[in-house]
């Protein structure tokens, strides 16, 4: 019995995990959502030219997506 227990408290927790995850990438894109609509307001060529190139950049090398979030970073620092 407690090891019925012991298996139902880890699919809890599994199940925690996933929502606080699922929570934080929600929070990070609405972050991200945020920025660019303040970056626009302030800079709308700059974005649009950004968003632009990065589209084609995803779209080319999306297999290698990780390795481009710095250089994604680097072009949100560009224009602060």
């Amino acid at each position: 019995m407690s090891s019925l227990k012991h298996l139902n408290h880890s699919i809890k927790l599994k199940r925690m995990q996933g929502n606080v995850s699922a929570r934080q990438s929600e929070l990070s894109i609405n972050l991200l959502l945020y920025s660019v609509k303040k970056q626009t307001q302030k800079h709308p060529f700059g974005v649009t030219i950004v968003v632009t190139i990065a589209t084609i950049i995803f779209a080319k090398y999306r297999r290698n997506i990780k390795s481009l979030y710095p250089m994604a970073s680097l072009g949100f620092n560009y224009f602060k």
